[in-house]
């Protein structure tokens, strides 16, 4: 039976990360299958952003869902398809998550988890328009063949992207976030999954290694002709290995 569009969809978000409330995405999974899928029948006719709704959410998926968010914010900024609309709402959302991500997870206050729903919506904005690239596209075999969730997969390999799109317009905007340059930048990222416990080397995760499915699978997944920088399979063959 064909999709067809609803009267009403109201989106109500119950963790800071996903943006699916301003969304028209779906992700399916099915055993080690991930797939991900489009529609306008997705796209909710209006949604509810309550962050007391994820004054409850556990600080490591709270971490794992706003490290997502960060993922969102910096891939619309540096997709291909990026605008000067979609810059703006990314450099916010990126501003507003690096000062609320850390107490978010570790206090879990109020102002914090706040910030973060609002930071999360505005990644949303911009990636529904500029679309993901690179760690999104890596996110699914390394969620399908080792087990990491979705927001953990994409920061899997976060700081490492930084540092491989590096171009003039990633060191303006590391600069504008308040560090010295994408270096800091992904140094940042990298001690943020450490302190919450994540995982940030292969020895750490689930599932027998097999270098050249990951960087195949992901050189060849939609998603990476959004990158700013086209890897070939050899070079995100050597980007997974660095991360043995």
């Amino acid at each position: 039976m064909p999709l067809t569009a609803a009267k009403k969809i109201i989106a109500i978000p119950t963790t800071a990360g996903t943006g699916s409330e301003v969304t028209s995405v779906s992700v399916i999974s099915r055993g080690n299958d991930k797939k991900t899928t489009h529609n306008p029948v997705f796209q909710p006719t209006a949604c509810i952003v309550d962050p007391a709704l994820t004054m409850t959410v556990p600080a490591r998926t709270t971490l794992i869902t706003g490290l997502d968010a960060f993922t969102h914010a910096i891939e619309a900024f540096w997709s291909v398809r990026h605008s000067a609309l979609t810059d703006a709402l990314a450099t916010e959302a990126l501003r507003v998550i690096l000062s609320s991500l850390e107490p978010s997870f570790t206090e879990a206050t109020e102002e914090s988890r706040t910030a973060m729903a609002y930071g999360s919506l505005l990644a949303g904005l911009a990636f529904s328009n500029a679309k993901t690239a690179g760690c999104h596209a890596c996110s699914y075999p390394l969620s399908m063949y080792h087990h990491l969730p979705h927001g953990e997969a994409c920061a899997f390999t976060l700081d490492s992207f930084i540092r491989l799109n590096a171009d003039d317009r990633l060191e303006s905007l590391a600069k504008t976030l308040g560090f010295a340059d994408t270096g800091a930048l992904a140094d940042e990222i990298y001690r943020l999954k450490v302190k919450g416990g994540l995982r940030v080397r292969f020895a750490d995760c689930d599932g027998e290694l097999d270098l050249n499915r990951l960087a195949t699978e992901s050189a060849e997944h939609m998603l990476m002709r959004n990158n700013p920088v086209q890897l070939s399979v050899d070079e995100l063959k050597a980007m997974f290995a660095a991360l043995k």
